[in-house]
């Protein structure tokens, strides 16, 4: 099998085929519908075995910080042998190399479990389109090259910030490995919880996320501003160097829940 990144009409035409025999005779979807006018001013990945176009994908620009990944169709004696998987790796490769900062997909909703497993995360109620049920999905392309950078000025930051346990700090936690929590923006920001501070201006942490997410690992905090989501299986030691600004001061009977509940995970 090779992937090629669609350079020629003749391969956007191959990657119509694709779509044509899954979308529209397959799942009977209006070929209006698929044929959208967005081919050629979009980008198209197309799988090819012995020559033949077997399954496709589509790259749209919403900004350019943000692209859609769409279109993506394997036909039926192909699928279950990684095609799928290897063609959404090429692209977040891709747009990883052209410095786009984060990928939207729709999910067709039986598909959700394979895009979850390739960093995507749901974001919101499941939705009708083209008739079939779907879920929007993002992943945020992580920047370890910008974030070194930054970590570099904050290593050299002189001023110190006094911060007491139970506030609630926007913070520079960076880009970090695998599924370990990530900032955002220019100052890869997110709010920390201060668990404990400790001397040397280190702070034992806890990151927060808007995410609505259940299970032992998380407390969810609903207050007048916002719904926030403590990670208490991600605490993290951090230099009070990472400080940027004071959000608020949790409440004494979640934080002491949230004590209790990081215990019950320890023991």
């Amino acid at each position: 099998m090779e992937i090629k990144k669609a350079g020629t009409d003749k391969e956007i035409s191959d990657a119509q085929e694709v779509r044509r025999i899954v979308f529209i005779e397959e799942q009977g979807i209006s070929a209006d519908l698929d044929i959208d006018g967005q081919d050629k001013l979009s980008d198209h990945f197309v799988a090819y075995s012995e020559n033949k176009p077997i399954a496709t994908t589509r790259i749209r620009y919403i900004n350019k910080d943000l692209a859609k990944i769409e279109r993506t169709a394997v036909i039926t004696e192909f699928r279950g042998k990684g095609v799928g998987k290897q063609l959404i790796e090429k692209s977040i490769n891709y747009l990883e190399k052209k410095g786009v900062k984060e990928i939207v997909l729709h999910a067709q909703e039986h598909a959700k479990g394979f895009y979850k497993k390739l960093g995507f995360e749901q974001r919101g109620e499941e939705f009708e389109e083209a008739g079939i049920r779907h879920v929007k999905m993002f992943k945020y392309i992580k920047n370890f090259d910008g974030w070194n950078i930054k970590k570099k000025s904050l290593d050299k930051k002189n001023r110190v910030l006094y911060c007491y346990e139970r506030e609630i700090w926007w913070c520079s936690l960076g880009v970090n490995i695998g599924y370990e929590e990530d900032g955002k923006n220019k100052n890869f920001e997110r709010p920390v919880l201060i668990l404990k501070t400790f001397p040397q201006n280190l702070l034992l942490t806890i990151p927060l996320t808007t995410a609505n997410r259940v299970g032992r690992y998380y407390y969810n905090w609903e207050n007048e501003a916002f719904v926030s989501t403590f990670i208490l299986s991600q605490i993290k030691l951090i230099s009070g160097k990472r400080l940027i600004r004071k959000i608020k001061i949790l409440p004494k009977e979640h934080f002491n829940k949230i004590k209790e509940e990081i215990l019950k995970f320890l023991q």
